[in-house]
């Protein structure tokens, strides 16, 4: 009587394994991506790449308040986050910036 339950305890054990071993994995996704790169602190030279299909060039000098105003910049990558880009990576160094963006490819 024991002996049968322990079997049919171990025949349980092994038939939950053998489910978990052999699911599927779920497909990893595949991305898109978008760089903006900034020249000069007044944001007079910014570029965008687009899902390599797509290259911008856009002025944001005449939305600055001030030498230092990133707020341009800043509303850029929010407006992208809003059509589903996920922020990556923001590199500034002096005169340049770089962002770097991506999402799940639909």
């Amino acid at each position: 009587m024991k002996n049968n339950k322990f079997i049919a305890l171990v025949g349980l054990a092994a038939i939950v394994i053998a489910i978990f071993a052999f699911k599927p994995n779920p497909p990893k996704p595949s991305y898109s991506y978008l760089s903006i790169r900034t020249y000069h602190y007044d944001l007079d030279e910014v570029y965008l790449s687009i899902g390599g299909k797509e290259y911008k060039k856009i002025n944001l000098k005449k939305q600055q308040q001030g030498s230092f105003d990133l707020n341009p910049l800043i509303n850029l990558i929010n407006q992208y986050e809003n059509e589903g880009w996920e922020l990556q990576s923001i590199v500034n160094e002096v005169g340049t910036g770089f962002v770097w963006m991506r999402r799940v490819k639909e």
